[in-house]
């Protein structure tokens, strides 16, 4: 999901009082809130633990900020695929007549699995070595930045 300019989260389960923790994809901690806000645009994760030591990492919110210089883009709106999806071993990466995009991957823990600078309108990633699950693909390119999802079997 995509939230502008905060994200307003209702706990439930465990037992109360809640301790927060909002960290970035990079680990690093953001705020110790119930719900984020005045936050830089990016991906975050939430940490909630309750009285007794229990405690559950949320996967990636998507926060888009509504004064951000950068826009967001529908994959397809910017000619952005990858395939297959779901994959076991390589995804093909299709890309516009853009060059020198930057792509990040990240597990549903807000790991960062792969970053780097594309600089052809395809790009082979190599994925038979991660864990099965869902994977956040983002390109940031020349009309602003496009999010795919991509599932590992």
């Amino acid at each position: 999901n995509i939230y502008l300019d905060s994200i307003v989260i209702h706990t439930t389960g465990g037992v109360g009082p809640y301790q927060y923790v909002w960290r970035t994809t990079a680990g690093v901690p953001q705020s110790t809130d119930q719900n984020l806000t005045n936050a830089p645009a990016g991906f975050y994760f939430l940490t909630t633990t309750d009285q007794n030591g229990c405690s559950a990492t949320s996967g990636a919110y998507q926060l888009q900020n509504t004064v951000s210089a950068i826009p967001m883009v529908a994959a397809a709106d910017a000619g952005i695929s990858v395939f297959p999806n779901p994959a076991t071993d390589l995804v093909q990466l299709t890309l516009p007549d853009e060059r020198d995009m930057t792509l990040q991957v990240y597990n549903a823990f807000g790991q960062m699995m792969v970053t780097q600078i594309i600089h052809n309108t395809t790009a082979a990633i190599n994925i038979s070595e991660w864990p099965n699950g869902w994977y956040l693909l983002t390109i940031q390119h020349e009309s602003g930045i496009s999010t795919l999802k991509l599932v590992k079997q």
